[in-house]
């Protein structure tokens, strides 16, 4: 589904706040060239830049950017134009101005990919590569390929991934592939082992200096990982990170050999099989990497051990001797400002690491949930909101402070809170002379649950907010201890509210902004935990969302224009929802999908429709199968209490989307380089069938008889009949029609032969190809 990766942030607002940035995808790029003349398109994340831009700007190096196709309140996608300098990016809006970002003009080469290009082409705007991968293998140091939307890679290229990157930029001209502005980009897929990685070969000791950016990323085992020998200077920004059946010793990110890794603003979700290995991560940092910063993440609802883990492994492991140099403590290491929701191990887990050789630190964290269990099948675990394990493989032991300051820690080590190692915040028993130093942190317990735990002789700290559990640990100094008084704990608002105990009630721990961008301190001291409270966060009364002309979309094709009877549909807009996306799931009890979702709910003709995604921008639903037989329909969506004015679109029986993908009988994904046979079998995803036979029930997975549609499917391969032996909805989700295929008699083989699919009197949308040996 249609689903982009922003950053995302809890909710907020801070009135009267000038806008802050975070980070930007680009530092470097030219000025000139691309679409229009514009230069590069460069990505810029923060808050409170406003919902529209009206008469806000962004300049760089003074100078006026040229053109701005994305403005939300927590990101803008610009173009800088003739008039940039090199010098700080800065947004400015009738709220004041912006904190700089660091932005150089240089000369470089700007290519596109498009679904419709040709790689015979020359890359340009008006004449784009058809893949990725000769994007990959034509870009050289300081060059930047933009994906256009439907673009997609999920067959091998090389060494098992989607994209295998075997060549690297240079020092302030980095290689980047990023997703074009508003596009939907897939590498990789859930069956196959990496989406995109550099394979350990000696030639990929070069693929080093990449920006990646706001990318749809799926493996197996990785989406992304970036293993190869000494791989530096990697940005990975806004990308989209899933890998439902990870399992084994790495993660669905992992660096490994590494130096100057920085990974910003990106979700990781939906990660690991259920009963994955103690050893497998949502974000793994391992052997020898070093110089980390891992900020403004959203990790949550993953079956991983650990969400954020550090750990050292010697590449000899387990038969290492003396000539083994890998494996060392690791250094220079930032984890902040990320939202870690759901998690079966730690949080955050500095396995091994050394603060004496360079910073260590984890500050403005937002942990829910951590430590929930159950035990990983391969042995138990540590089961924490931050970890330090006190662990060496390699070298001496650490020694000097890990810093932990300024989380917000609620419901820890649930798994079982007689645990040796369950608690918000726990001390493993390696290096004596390695502390953890706590500092402006809220530990809220729901229950019985560990403030600290393991070998409390080795944390150390104060000014601390304990509750939930009793008073907080003696031995620690000024503890606060009472109720932090958030502001909708139930809704997983964390903020603070007015006359909360953790006001002004920290010390200065040197760093400027909360986890919201505010700056701190507010008031004399430094507030505890991750938020800083700032008087006029108390919320306006909130607008009315505002769902987007015509902005109502099949959610596998993106056509618009009509809805059908059980079709799975996307609004766009703005307001619609949370600021993080919401992925629902089917209610055990009821076997349906909800029909509200914080806060969110939508309807049709005054019908309730199931939900299936909600976010500030975009919601997606099932059409009710009670439209039948009308004409239109109105649309409202209501978030906050809020309704939006009716966005009216027309009801037809059918209207048929292709999911882009294509699947050969073994439900590998079908491309160039796993083609499928003369008379073989395509499987094939489509919504928008209309009703069926039996009926099937609004919101509901079909059970028992699977459904048909009413209307006549005709499925044309390379503009022949192709013989269906399956064409009906599927068991797991509701409006989802599968369709087996067999392929015609007498085609030519091709990479691109066309797929059209017909459902009664309407035809899916163009574009969706197989490839035939």
């Amino acid at each position: 589904m249609r689903v982009i990766a922003p950053l995302l942030l809890l909710a907020g607002w801070a009135a009267a706040q000038p806008p802050r940035l975070f980070f930007s995808d680009l530092e470097s790029g030219p000025n000139s060239g691309g679409e229009n003349n514009g230069g590069v398109y460069v990505t810029v994340w923060g808050r409170n830049f406003g919902a529209a831009r009206g008469a806000s700007r962004v300049t760089t190096g003074g100078g006026a950017a040229a053109a701005y196709p994305v403005w939300t309140d927590t990101r803008i996608t610009f173009q800088p134009g003739a008039a940039a300098a090199s010098g700080n990016i800065v947004v400015t809006t009738a709220s004041g101005t912006s904190n700089g970002l660091p932005f150089t003009v240089r000369p470089g080469n700007i290519y596109f990919v498009s679904p419709s290009g040709n790689d015979a082409a020359d890359g340009s705007f008006a004449r784009p590569w058809r893949t990725l991968v000769k994007a990959t293998e034509t870009m050289v140091a300081g060059d930047t390929t933009y994906a256009m939307d439907g673009v997609s890679q999920t067959s091998a290229d090389l060494y098992s991934a989607a994209l295998s990157i075997v060549r690297g930029g240079a020092p302030g001209r980095p290689i980047a592939l990023v997703a074009y502005p508003g596009a939907t980009v897939t590498v990789g897929s859930p069956s196959l082992e990496f989406g995109m990685r550099i394979p350990n070969i000696d030639e990929a000791a070069v693929a080093d200096h990449w920006v990646v950016s706001q990318l749809t990323l799926r493996g197996q085992t990785s989406a992304l990982a970036v293993e190869g020998p000494n791989p530096s200077n990697w940005r990975v920004t806004g990308n989209n990170l899933s890998c439902p059946n990870g399992d084994g010793q790495t993660g669905c990110f992992a660096a490994a050999l590494g130096s100057e890794i920085k990974v910003l603003g990106n979700e990781v979700h939906r990660t690991g099989r259920a009963g994955a290995s103690k050893q497998y991560h949502a974000v793994y940092f391992t052997t020898d990497t070093n110089r980390v910063e891992a900020g403004w993440n959203y990790i949550h609802d993953n079956n991983t051990c650990r969400a954020i883990q550090f750990h050292s492994s010697p590449l000899c492991f387990p038969d290492c001797g003396p000539t083994d140099r890998t494996g060392f403590n690791q250094y220079d290491l930032s984890v902040h400002d990320n939202l870690i929701r759901g998690n079966v191990c730690d949080g955050i887990n500095f396995a091994t690491v050394d603060p004496s050789k360079g910073k260590v630190e984890a500050y403005n964290n937002v942990v829910v949930r951590a430590g929930a269990g159950p035990h990983p099948p391969d042995g138990s675990s540590s089961y924490a909101c931050v970890y330090v394990a006190g662990g060496t493989n390699t070298g001496a032991d650490g020694t000097g402070n890990v810093e932990v300051y300024n989380n917000t820690c609620y419901d820890f080590g649930a798994v079982d809170p007689s645990w040796d190692d369950a608690g918000a915040f726990v001390r493993g028993p390696g290096s004596p002379r390695l502390f953890m130093n706590l500092r402006n942190n809220i530990a809220y317990a729901a229950g019985r649950q560990n403030y600290v735990s393991g070998v409390t002789s080795l944390i150390r700290g104060s000014n601390n907010l304990w509750f939930g559990n009793g008073p907080g640990p003696g031995f620690l100094q000024n503890n606060v201890n009472a109720d932090p008084r958030f502001a909708a704990l139930a809704a997983n608002d964390l903020r603070l509210q007015a006359g909360s105990p953790a006001i002004d009630a920290g010390v200065n721990t040197q760093i400027s902004t909360d986890f919201n961008g505010i700056a701190r301190p507010q008031g004399s001291a430094y507030d505890i935990g991750a938020f800083e409270y700032f008087q006029d966060t108390a919320p306006p009364p909130p607008a009315a969302p505002r769902i987007n002309p015509r902005g109502i979309a099949n959610t596998f094709s993106g056509v618009g224009g009509a809805v059908a009877p059980g079709e799975i549909v996307s609004i766009y807009g703005s307001g619609l929802g949370p600021a993080q996306g919401v992925v629902t799931a089917f209610d055990p009890a009821s076997g349906r999908l909800p029909t509200s979702v914080a806060g969110v709910s939508v309807t049709l003709n005054g019908i309730a429709a199931p939900i299936y995604y909600a976010r500030a921008d975009q919601v997606n639903v099932q059409a009710p199968y009670e439209l039948a037989g009308s004409a239109d329909a109105a649309v409202v969506l209501t978030y906050g209490g809020v309704a939006s004015s009716p966005e009216r679109i027309a009801v037809n029986p059918t209207h048929p989307g292709l999911h882009p993908a294509v699947f050969n009988q073994d439900f590998s994904v079908n491309g160039p380089r796993n083609p499928v046979p003369a008379g073989g079998i395509v499987v094939l995803y489509a919504t928008g069938q209309g009703v069926t036979t039996p009926p099937s029930v609004t919101g509901a997975a079909p059970a028992g008889s699977l459904p048909t549609p009413v209307a006549a499917v005709t499925l044309l391969i390379g503009g022949r009949p192709a013989r269906l032996l399956f064409a009906g909805l599927i068991p797991g989700a509701a409006g989802v029609m599968q369709l087996n295929a067999v392929i015609p008699d007498g085609l030519a083989p091709g990479d691109a032969v066309p797929v059209v699919l017909r459902v009664g009197a309407a035809e899916a949308q163009p574009g969706v190809t197989l490839a035939l040996r």
